[in-house]
């Protein structure tokens, strides 16, 4: 795998940034980075956001140990945090199993799907569900994952308008597929809708997906959606 390119983009922030798109082990390694940065840089770091493919590093402007170093010294500590990084180390993380309810009384796309793709509905659901999903990063809203990679014969544009959609709307675009955590404006498809609780401020761990995680969607019933409402939420 190609090394990262290192550019400072203001006093206190840098972008690392591998070459690639949506790859599973360039995300890991974006990952794997961003926690040896936490641990070598713990007195400088004020923030580490790992993205697809690139990893963006606020620093403590005013801490004393960073004002001391050039940039040209930051940028080798960086290095040495890649150097050191090593994806092989961090276990990844259980699998999330998630209902999903596809009835058509619920908000959802599928009838477009089906004219978009040449497949029936219940050819949608079984190929949507037949896999499971890499959690890449959290983003747009607190909780929401980005998540991949979508089966090639289901893959469509984003909508060219956004349109609100409801909270725990399970959707895709292009390679990707996520779950809207609270009622938001949103530009890609709705397959059904999750009882799942994306993101709770009260809970210890407030969002119930984390990066590097896998998730397996699973079909569930109206009635099995309704029953589902104080669906268990990590703690």
């Amino acid at each position: 795998m190609k090394g990262p390119t290192i550019n400072r983009i203001s006093e206190a922030a840098w972008l690392v940034e591998w070459s690639g798109g949506i790859d599973l082990d360039i995300n890991r390694q974006v990952h794997a980075c961003a926690h040896s940065l936490r641990q070598h840089f713990l007195k400088d770091v004020l923030q580490v956001v790992p993205a697809y493919n690139n990893l963006l590093i606020h620093f403590d402007a005013l801490s004393r140990s960073f004002l001391c170093k050039q940039p040209s010294a930051v940028e080798e500590l960086i290095r040495h945090c890649i150097h050191l990084a090593n994806p092989q180390t961090q276990p990844p993380p259980a699998q999330a199993r998630i209902p999903v309810c596809f009835h058509p009384s619920l908000p959802n796309d599928l009838e477009a799907i089906s004219t978009h793709t040449g497949l029936s509905i219940p050819a949608i659901i079984e190929l949507f569900v037949s896999q499971s999903y890499h959690v890449y990063l959290l983003g747009f809203l607190p909780g929401f994952p980005y998540m991949a990679a979508v089966p090639l014969p289901l893959v469509m544009p984003r909508k060219s308008q956004p349109v609100l959609v409801k909270a725990g709307s399970v959707a895709m675009a292009g390679q990707q597929a996520g779950i809207y955590p609270n009622d938001s404006p949103g530009g890609w498809h709705i397959l059904g809708l999750t009882p799942v609780r994306l993101f709770d401020a009260n809970r210890q761990a407030p969002s119930f997906l984390e990066p590097g995680q896998s998730v397996q969607f699973y079909p569930v019933s109206l009635s099995e959606f309704h029953n589902l409402n104080e669906y268990p939420c990590r703690p």
